[in-house]
C-alpha cells in the first residue's frame, strides 16, 4: 500500500515539533542545573560558640558580595565588630568599620565594596562570665550600588555616635572607664580550626568551640525542590520519546 505524500509531510512536521519540544526541555534542564549550582556557591552558614567575658572570638570571611551578619545571644551579652581588609576587629575605632552593640540580637550589613577578607569579632561583655551565641552569616548576590551606599552611610553614622559616646565618658556601657579598659588586655586568639576557608566561607580563629551548621537536611527526596523539577522534566522527555 502506497503512503500518501501528504501523510509523510504530516509525520515529518510532527517529528520536527517533537524535536523542538525535546530541545526546549533539555535547555530548561540545563538552565535549572546551572542556577542551582550558582546558588550553591553562596555562603549561608550558622555557627554556634561561646566566648569568655572581656575576650573576642574572631572569624574571617573572604567571599565577595553583600554580607548579612546576625548574632543571636543564647546566654550572656555578646557584641559584634566587623573589620575590612583582613583586620581582626576590636572595640578601637580604627580597628573596626561596622558594629552592633545592643543588649539583644545584633545585626550588621556589610556592603559589597567592603575590602576582603572580612573580619568578624564577637565580644563577650565583661558583665557576664561568658556568653553563648549563634552567629548566622549570609553572603547574597550583589545588590544595587545606591542601596549599598545608603547602608554604608548609615553604618558610618553609627560609628560617629559610638565615638561621641566614648568621648563623653557617660555612665553607659561604652564609657572608657567601665567598658573599654576591661577589654584592653583581654583579647586572646588561637589558630584557625574551621575548614570553610577553602570555599571562601566563614573561618574561625578562636579555638574548637565553634561548630558550623551543615544547613538544612532533607529527610525525604520528595521535599527537595530541584529533585521535583528534574523529575518533571525527565517525565516530559520520556513522554515525548514514546510519541515519536
Amino acid at each position: 500500500m502506497a503512503v500518501s505524500p501528504i501523510y509523510r509531510i504530516r509525520i515529518t512536521l510532527l517529528n520536527v515539533a517533537q524535536l523542538y519540544k525535546m530541545s526546549f526541555a533539555l535547555a530548561l534542564l540545563t538552565a535549572t542545573l546551572q542556577a542551582n549550582f550558582a546558588q550553591g556557591q553562596w555562603v549561608d552558614e550558622t555557627l554556634t560558640g561561646s566566648v569568655e567575658g572581656g575576650r573576642f572570638a574572631q572569624y574571617s570571611l573572604s567571599k565577595p558580595g553583600r554580607v548579612i551578619i546576625t548574632l543571636t545571644p543564647k546566654q550572656g551579652d555578646p557584641d559584634i565588630y566587623v573589620g575590612e581588609n583582613g583586620t581582626e576587629p576590636d572595640y578601637h575605632l580604627d580597628r573596626h568599620s561596622y558594629q552592633s552593640t545592643t543588649c539583644g540580637i545584633e545585626r550588621v550589613v556589610v556592603p559589597t565594596f567592603a575590602l576582603r577578607p572580612i573580619g568578624i569579632g564577637v565580644y563577650g561583655h565583661p558583665s557576664h562570665e561568658y556568653s553563648v551565641f549563634e552567629l548566622h552569616v549570609r553572603v547574597e548576590d550583589e545588590m544595587d550600588e545606591y542601596d549599598d551606599l545608603l547602608r554604608a552611610e548609615s553604618s558610618f553614622e553609627s560609628m560617629e555616635d559610638d565615638a561621641y559616646a566614648f568621648e563623653s565618658n557617660s555612665d553607659g556601657r561604652h564609657s572608657t572607664a567601665g567598658y573599654g579598659a576591661d577589654r584592653a588586655t583581654s583579647r586572646g586568639r588561637s589558630p584557625a580550626t574551621n575548614s570553610g576557608a577553602d570555599k571562601g566561607g566563614v573561618t574561625s580563629s578562636s579555638g574548637p568551640d565553634h561548630s558550623a551548621d551543615d544547613g538544612p537536611e532533607w529527610e525525604d527526596w520528595d521535599e527537595f525542590p530541584v529533585y521535583n523539577i528534574l523529575l518533571t522534566l525527565l517525565r516530559l522527555f520520556w513522554e515525548m520519546l514514546l510519541t515519536l
